[in-house]
């Protein structure tokens, strides 16, 4: 099965769940600057754009939601 072999983000670390959050936003921080320092030294197209969205695949399936609701969360400080 498929969602076996996926990081799971956001769930406890442990031998069945996959890595920690953390260990997994480092991984997403790593990749995206990997994909850009290659969007931007070598003319490959659109690879690198579609390999980083892909990436996007191995979070949880409600990360999506979950984000939204942390951008509407009236306790979040404001940048402005």
């Amino acid at each position: 099965m498929i969602t076996s072999v996926a990081v799971r983000v956001g769930v406890p670390s442990g031998p069945a769940n996959g890595p920690s959050l953390r260990l997994s936003l480092l991984a997403l921080l790593l990749l995206a600057g990997f994909h850009g320092t290659n969007h931007f030294m070598f003319d490959i197209g659109v690879f690198p754009v579609m390999a980083f969205a892909t990436a996007l695949i191995f979070f949880r399936p409600d990360w999506p939601l979950q984000f939204v609701r942390w951008l509407k969360r009236p306790d979040r400080k404001s940048v402005v």
